[in-house]
């Protein structure tokens, strides 16, 4: 079962309550695609080989 790291969550909410718009609009970006994905019980390499990144650029 796909699942996201305690830590990523940790750094999106430290990224979207540094006290900068577009900071804050990143971070509720990366966390509906976070959900998204465990939703829809897809991997990172699952969203890589679909989108066509690399697994990198998706983590």
């Amino acid at each position: 079962m796909p699942r996201i790291d305690e830590r990523s969550w940790k750094k999106i909410f430290e990224l979207g309550n540094n006290g900068k718009y577009d900071d804050e609009a990143y971070a509720e970006i990366l966390a509906t695609v976070l959900n998204l994905r465990v939703e829809k019980g897809l991997t990172q390499r699952d969203v890589a080989r679909i989108s066509g990144l690399s697994t990198s650029m998706i983590s």
